[in-house]
């Protein structure tokens, strides 16, 4: 693992080593997830993120059932009210305003303890 030593400027703001903002395909102004675990900060990008919450969920699902087919079955059931129906697509982004994450930003940074 790459170590680097860097300094705390104001405000707990900390630079992000070129190579690592290279390797994770990060863009300036691009937004990230900070988490503290067992004392280390950890910087995830959104895309990551995404992909840890869709791993948790399969762990609890078995690999022959399909959460998706489940849901689209339960929202075509006929006692699946259309009021219900409308306040979900309301609730619905358009999706021509969802970002495309290119796969090349789904390697993980994790910032040794030991600096």
């Amino acid at each position: 693992m790459l170590q680097v030593k860097t300094k705390i400027s104001e405000g707990g703001r900390v630079a992000i080593p070129a190579e690592y903002f290279n390797q994770l395909g990060l863009e300036v102004g691009d937004d990230v997830i900070v988490r503290l675990v067992d004392g280390e900060i950890r910087i995830f990008t959104l895309a990551q993120a995404i992909q840890q919450a869709q791993a948790w969920v399969r762990s609890f699902t078995p690999p022959d059932r399909s959460l998706v087919d489940e849901l689209i079955q339960e929202r075509r059931h006929p006692h699946f009210s259309q009021e219900a129906r409308s306040q979900i697509t309301k609730t619905l982004p358009d999706k021509d305003l969802i970002p495309f994450i290119p796969p090349s930003r789904t390697q993980q940074c994790v910032a040794p303890s030991s600096l």
